[in-house]
């Protein structure tokens, strides 16, 4: 029983492997699956362009309940955008990247540069696919992929949602501190803004950074069901040989 036994582990043990690699294997993003806009499309035409056509349509629903659309750090400064005229006028920011220096309220400009923008587009990117008005195939919601395969003054960023990284590029735009420096991003932010553009494909940088989130819904491994039915068929194995010598000692 002691060779069945070791058979039982090395097979649960197989199982357990083959399901983790499966899990942790990376997302081949396909044409249609998320829907982004880098801050230019956000900030562009409306009627021209789709971000700033949904901006313009949907502003005053998904932001109902604070009444605006924030970017910055409630412990550190803010800018804050009441309505699409005043994120239209501000958006394309340029310049080089930087923090707040002080609130501002509809701003023209910041002392933030084009960091501003890139982060207010994310804001954009994660409500308004939480509002479920960006389109994609995958149900998903772009908030809750996760950031992976950085290397470098980048590593920190592995295992964060986007959202978690928003997070992270709001206290950085506050004046705060964060696990990487605005110095550090160099395009990342806008990079990741751009990884679903227009939702007609998904750019190298979603491919190599994006991971979908892993939920108990996932499937099994079409394979498994065989090393459950081979460790059923173990037990059942060793409980007749059991009985069976039960039954000849008791004949002896």
């Amino acid at each position: 029983m002691k060779i069945k036994a070791g058979a039982l582990i090395i097979a649960l043990s197989a199982a357990t492997i083959f399901l983790d690699s499966e899990i942790a294997s990376a997302t081949v993003w396909q044409v249609g699956d998320l829907t982004t806009y880098a801050q230019a499309i956000w900030g562009g035409v409306p009627g021209v362009d789709a971000g700033a056509t949904l901006l313009v349509a949907q502003f005053d629903n998904v932001y109902a309940s604070q009444g605006a659309a924030i970017a910055g750090s409630t412990s550190g400064f803010t800018m804050i955008f009441t309505d699409t005229s005043a994120v239209l006028n501000y958006m394309p920011s340029i310049g080089p990247y930087a923090a707040l220096t002080g609130n501002v309220s509809n701003p023209l400009s910041t002392t933030s540069g084009a960091f501003g923008g890139d982060v207010m587009a994310l804001t954009f990117n994660v409500d308004f696919s939480d509002a479920g008005l960006l389109p994609g195939t995958s149900g998903l919601r772009f908030g809750d992929l996760t950031l992976a395969d950085f290397t470098g003054t980048l590593a920190p960023l592995d295992g964060l949602t986007v959202r978690q990284f928003l997070g992270d590029m709001n206290t950085l735009l506050g004046g705060g501190s964060s696990i990487v420096t605005i110095a550090d991003l160099d395009t990342t932010l806008s990079d990741l803004n751009a990884s679903f553009s227009y939702g007609q494909f998904a750019t190298q940088f979603a491919q190599d950074h994006l991971v979908a989130p892993v939920t108990s819904e996932t499937p099994l491994p079409a394979a498994l069901p065989l090393f459950a039915t081979g460790l059923g068929g173990l037990g059942l194995f060793g409980w007749r040989r059991k009985q069976k010598a039960s039954a000849a000692i008791a004949a002896a």
